[in-house]
């Protein structure tokens, strides 16, 4: 084999077909002017330049950024009160450029309609008198053309962004300090509103960074205040992850990871997380109590005008018939059956606005009225007077009748007006919606907080009844609990969450996790997310299980009442003495139904970590043994249901396999 010369040069290779790489365009004016941060000469090229500030490939840097975006990305150490105559600016310049015809806020061809640039050429014609597209300023506002997908609004608050004077800017950028705030226009409102909820690559909104470091400052609790007065649902918007901003914070509290050696650093951080904590807690409480408290309005004033459309209609009815009544006794006179009379009476109005030959139907309705009269017998001279006396009398019946039945009604709508607060607080537990009733610490608004809101495993309420969040509440020094507290109405967190039904288990959803193989010895999971809640707050306090509210009731009524039926059983064995104690399972097929409950966790293999299995088995056994009525339970609903109505023997055959899968079902 021959070995190649190395002696002899290497030839060149062919070119590839690799296109050339274009140098990037050089920077514009104005983006110089924002990096040597002359910020009196970046104004009046604005106002002598406003095309510099658009959204075309040319005027923007090598990230994608605009002038705006420029101006907040590369001045973290400026304060933001500096920056705000700068925005200012470079927003009123947005204003005089032509980006279009008739624009409109996310629409137009290409992306923001950037295709419909120059549209005044029309034909090559140049159309003077076109609608220019306004809007500028929010176009800017909304641009997320970068990598990152950030607004010039994401980058004041991201991580590394704007150090101190975050709200006046952000006010700036909102376009909030007019003074004519009060009559904006309700487009403004819509885009910023549009412009809040806006999320980036990731779906994190302004909330999310705000909450993302692990050292809050005091200017993100002050934008987190500006940000949940302003836009109090983007409480509980998500990222891709599916968190909240309240997730963010409770992540970096449970986690513990140290920010730095020095112990102290690490111990004041954890104390803001948590302020934090509470701040978004308690916001997210109010702003579902005032939806429920708003849902409650608008369904009051659907059934109050319901109710005053069907009073009109009955009024307008009533005095139709009066009509009807008077243009009858006229016409064809009063004998006879009065029912019978108007209903002949309306036959003929209605073939009278038909256009038919109504001549034949007034005779025979005469011939009727005067065979009526001869078999009656009647000894009465049939007169004008008498019959008008008569008419007279039938009129001032139907009229009495009428003012008696619209008095009724009209009563009774103002009884449903006056009681519409009862009416509805009989249905919607009074926990959770009174406006009266204020949480006693931050413990509560999580447990009034619905499910959807919190983390959905738990680690919301679990990290509150901890001890390690009493000693961020109270202090190393002290020795009290959150769990120890209770509400104006007597409830302990472990009754505000037992009375939370957005955590009631569906209806036909009768086992709860995964349910493998019948080949496997393992059977169904029991862990769920209720039960590890309701045994913190156990652990934490023991006795609220025991210790009924000012109405009265103990955490298992209340259980039983929101639907939460997979703590049921835990709770009955912690405290089986609540059964006989609460005069509502005397009835037979709630005391059935309790046993249902803790039967679900009966049969299971494994162990909850709460109770033992034999101990629930002998307490299903005992409450059986209590109440004997049970056995004969079936057998009277099967007599109740008309089986035995016959008395043959097959019927009664029939009945005894559904006897006994009915007794299985519930007992075994």
């Amino acid at each position: 084999m021959s070995t190649p010369d190395r002696s002899r040069p290497r030839r060149n290779r062919p070119p590839t077909s690799a296109p050339v790489p274009i140098p990037p365009n050089p920077p514009s004016e104005l983006l110089q002017l924002i990096s040597s941060k002359s910020w009196q000469a970046v104004v009046e090229r604005c106002a002598s330049h406003p095309q510099e500030l658009g959204s075309s490939p040319c005027f923007r840097n090598e990230r994608g950024y605009t002038a705006l975006h420029c101006v907040l990305a590369y001045n973290r150490c400026v304060a933001g009160e500096d920056l705000v105559h700068v925005v200012n600016a470079i927003l009123r310049a947005a204003e005089e450029i032509n980006w279009g015809s008739e624009y409109t806020l996310n629409e137009g061809q290409g992306d923001l309609g950037a295709d419909d640039v120059n549209t005044n050429l029309v034909d090559g014609v140049m159309v003077e008198n076109a609608e220019r597209k306004t809007g500028g300023s929010w176009r800017l506002l909304i641009d997320q053309k970068n990598d990152a997908q950030w607004s010039p609004l994401h980058l004041v608050f991201v991580l590394g962004g704007t150090t101190c004077g975050k709200v006046p800017l952000a006010r700036a950028l909102l376009q909030m300090n007019t003074n004519n705030s009060e009559n904006e226009d309700v487009e403004s409102q819509h885009h910023r509103h549009h412009l809040l909820l806006l999320g980036d690559r990731q779906k994190r909104t302004i909330l999310h960074h705000n909450c993302e470091t692990r050292f809050p400052t005091d200017d993100n609790f002050e934008a987190a205040h500006f940000l949940l007065s302003t836009c109090p649902s983007i409480m509980f918007s998500r990222d891709s992850r599916g968190k909240t901003p309240l997730a963010y914070v409770l992540d970096k509290l449970l986690k513990d990871v140290p920010m730095t050696t020095s112990g102290n650093l690490h111990e004041e951080g954890s104390k803001r997380c948590y302020r934090m904590l509470k701040l978004l807690v308690s916001g997210m409480e109010m702003e579902e109590r005032r939806r429920k408290e708003q849902g409650q309005d608008e369904v009051l004033m659907t059934q109050k005008v319901e109710m005053s459309n069907e009073t009109e209609a009955f009024v307008l009815a009533s005095n139709r018939d009066r009509e009807i009544t008077g243009t009858f006794v006229k016409e064809t006179g009063f004998a006879g059956n009065r029912t019978t009379k108007m209903a002949e009476y309306r036959e003929v109005t209605e073939k009278k606005s038909c256009g038919a030959p109504v001549v034949a139907s007034n005779r025979r309705v005469a011939q009727r009225n005067q065979t009526e009269s001869r078999v009656a017998g009647s000894q009465v001279t049939e007169t004008s007077s008498s019959d008008a006396d008569i008419v007279a009398a039938c009129n001032s019946a139907i009229i009495q009748t009428i003012r008696s039945e619209s008095g009724v009604a009209a009563a009774m709508r103002n009884l449903a007006i006056n009681n519409d607060q009862t009416q509805f607080g009989a249905t919607i537990n009074p926990i959770i919606n009174s406006k009266n009733i204020t949480p006693r610490n931050i413990l509560h608004s999580a447990c009034r907080l619905s499910k959807n809101a919190c983390p959905s495993d738990g680690s919301l309420i679990l990290f509150l009844a901890s001890p390690q969040a009493s000693l961020y509440e109270y202090g190393n020094e002290s020795v009290t609990k959150m769990a120890d507290e209770q509400d104006e109405l007597g409830n302990y967190a472990l009754h505000v969450f037992l009375s939370n039904e957005s955590y009631a288990v569906p209806n036909g959803d009768e086992v709860r996790g995964k349910v493998k193989d019948d080949a496997d010895e393992s059977t169904t999971s029991t862990d769920c997310v209720e039960c590890q809640i309701v045994g913190q707050l156990l652990a934490s306090y023991p006795v609220a299980i025991s210790t009924p509210n000012n109405a009265g009731s103990l955490p298992l009524k209340l259980a039983m009442n929101s639907g939460i039926r997979y703590v049921i059983a835990m709770l009955v064995d912690e405290y089986p003495e609540a059964v006989l104690l609460d005069p509502s399972l005397e009835n037979s097929k709630v005391f059935i139904q309790l046993l249902g409950c803790m039967s679900l966790f009966a049969t299971d293999g494994e162990n909850n970590g709460v109770c033992d299995r034999t101990i629930r088995l002998s307490t299903i056994y005992f409450f059986v043994r209590s109440r004997p009525d049970l056995v004969t339970l079936g057998g009277s609903l099967l007599a109740s249901s008309g089986l035995e109505s016959t008395g043959s023997i097959k019927d009664h055959e029939k009945s005894t396999p559904l006897l006994k899968r009915w007794l299985r079902k519930w007992l075994d």
